[in-house]
């Protein structure tokens, strides 16, 4: 329990963490951490016990070294779950502001005829953070694209756009093709 105890702390602590990349970087430590003593456990426990590298002994005693070994397992395997359901909040609440944008937008538009010229939140009647982007923490991207106004956000990988320029040299066509697909959220309004 207080292995577990630990690591769920390390973990609560990590997710307060007020900026996207921060809280996934300080899980992806989490995990590799307690990945690394579960593996280091488990490989000391194949080897034959004549030929196992000598170690200080747990102070609780074998039965609890092998509790623990046990709770940073399960936990480490548990800790990408919790990065991923955090990736999942954060893309519902990008959702969420892009929402109330969409509608405070068309609202302006029905009223006078054509959107703002800027967002700015005090003119809209927002909130300040309604105009953040929750995996970058800086505005939206506001652009037009094809007569078209969006909102963009800069989505998991924290890129606007692809990670890979076709137009760049030596880029070949399979590199191209193992690209990942572009995570922006894009809110356009009509």
């Amino acid at each position: 329990m207080r292995t577990t105890t630990k690591a769920f702390d390390e973990a609560l602590e990590a997710l307060r963490l007020a900026d996207y990349r921060a809280r996934q970087e300080a899980l992806e430590g989490l995990g590799e951490r307690l990945s690394a003593r579960a593996k280091a456990f488990a490989d000391r426990q194949k080897t034959f016990f004549l030929f196992r590298e000598s170690r200080p002994a747990h102070p609780r005693g074998p039965k609890a070294d092998a509790g623990q070994a046990m709770a940073e397992t399960l936990i480490s395997i548990s800790v990408p779950a919790w990065a991923s359901a955090d990736g999942a909040r954060t893309r519902a609440l990008t959702e969420q502001r892009q929402t109330v944008l969409a509608l405070t937008f068309a609202a302006w538009k029905a009223e006078r005829g054509a959107y703002p010229t800027k967002a700015i939140a005090g003119n809209l009647k927002l909130r300040p953070e309604t105009l953040v982007d929750p995996f970058s923490g800086r505005p939206f991207v506001d652009r037009t694209l094809n007569g078209k106004r969006q909102f963009v956000s800069v989505g998991y990988d924290g890129l606007l756009g692809s990670k890979i320029n076709p137009g760049d040299r030596g880029v070949t066509a399979a590199d191209l093709a193992a690209a990942p697909p572009v995570d922006d959220i894009v809110l356009e309004l009509p």
